[in-house]
């Protein structure tokens, strides 16, 4: 029998990247504090600087913070509304006769409260100038009680291998879906509340040989309950040292 030669394909491998841009959102403690100033007299009240003290139960000082990315302090806070009066930082002016009225968020951080519910105090200390003469006064602390706060751990899951047309057969194989999984786990010792996940539809990054490619999110489950044809997985409450999985 004479011998036949056999030819390999070519095949040549090629990599594309996408990216599932998500949200995770869930409810959280958070306090509201507010200061009313009540100017009844006849000049204004300049330089208006107003600290916020936060101690303990024992009456030791609390590190606390503006900026988000500080992960040490145990209270986050910010102003959340002005009325009255433009800036509480040292150059702040009360008119005449006049009220002003101010609000700051305050949001504890995981360290505040990790096992059982913390009591803080929060005060402030209050400083002006009326007639060229520098006033402090030191606003009695009011008390608040941190309750434990849970912390999300995400864990995602993707099957090795998927499948779509093979480009060296005639007929068009259709695509089988495959799952993104994520267990969410809760290892605080607070419930976490009104858990989402809200995601986009996959994005391609990198294609660097063109390929015609695509994806796209079909359908979402909580367990193994369809959630619909919405992007946005609905956890609800996850209880403390408990997880629950989506895909």
């Amino acid at each position: 029998m004479p011998a036949s030669s056999v030819f390999a394909q070519e095949v040549e491998c090629a990599e594309v990247k996408i990216v599932i841009e998500q949200k995770l959102s869930f409810e959280r403690q958070a306090f509201d504090a507010q200061m009313l100033i009540k100017n009844g007299l006849d000049d204004k009240l300049k330089n208006i600087r107003v600290e916020l003290i936060f101690t303990d139960k024992d009456n030791l000082p609390v590190e606390v913070t503006q900026k988000t990315e500080d992960s040490k302090a145990k209270f986050f806070y910010r102003i959340n509304s002005l009325s009255g009066v433009n800036d509480t930082s040292g150059t702040g002016v009360i008119a005449a006769k006049s009220n002003a009225d101010i609000h700051w968020l305050i949001i504890p951080a995981y360290g505040a409260a990790k096992d059982k519910d913390t009591l803080y105090n929060i005060g402030a200390r209050l400083t002006y100038e009326l007639n060229g003469q520098e006033t402090t006064v030191d606003v009695v602390p009011d008390y608040v009680v941190v309750k434990p706060q849970p912390l999300l751990t995400l864990d995602y899951f993707l099957p090795g291998e998927v499948y779509g047309d093979d480009p060296f057969t005639a007929e068009e194989e259709p695509p089988v879906p495959f799952t993104l999984g994520v267990r969410v786990k809760n290892e605080g010792k607070g419930i976490s509340y009104k858990t989402m996940i809200d995601s986009a539809q996959p994005k391609i990054v990198e294609n660097k040989k063109n390929l015609l490619v695509d994806f796209s999110i079909l359908g979402s489950y909580i367990g193994n309950q369809p959630a619909g044809k919405s992007l946005l997985l609905n956890f609800g409450d996850i209880g403390a040292d408990a997880a629950t999985v989506g895909r």
